[in-house]
């Protein structure tokens, strides 16, 4: 489930800016140039250790992906943690459980697209992954 509404629209990417993640930051102008700002916006409230861990991800994910998962998760933690079991960016949901698939079950054919698509679902909503949608990509974790 999408929680922000800048990562459904793609605006984050068009516009340059950083959405306002936990308590209120404003958007930044020229984020990529100013990684200390960047971190100031998203978590303008963590000690120094937890800015220093967020700065590592912000620089490896990007700081769309990383404010998204900040904005679901609310907990710098459990959104660092999500990071650790990033599956990837992809399409659409077919290609990601195609992948899946092919690596779980090597002997079959690769099966429909209807059926990737069911499969995909299951996983969704037995809670093994979760997924965030920005822009045309939608990015996929695994659940911890």
């Amino acid at each position: 489930m999408i929680h922000h509404d800048l990562a459904t629209t793609g605006e984050v990417e068009r516009a340059g800016k950083v959405p306002a993640y936990g308590r209120g930051a404003p958007p930044i102008e020229g984020c990529a140039r100013d990684l200390a700002a960047v971190v100031e916006a998203l978590a303008p409230w963590a000690p120094p250790e937890d800015r220093k861990r967020l700065a590592e991800a912000v620089s490896l994910r990007g700081v769309a992906l990383v404010g998204a998962l900040l904005d679901r998760f609310e907990d710098l933690d459990e959104a660092l943690a999500g990071l650790e079991d990033y599956a990837g960016a992809f399409d659409d949901l077919i290609a990601f459980v195609g992948d899946v698939a092919a690596a779980r079950f090597p002997f079959l054919p690769t099966p429909a697209d209807d059926v990737l698509a069911a499969y995909g679902a299951s996983l969704i909503a037995r809670g093994e992954v979760f997924p965030l949608r920005l822009g045309d990509d939608l990015h996929l974790f695994w659940s911890v």
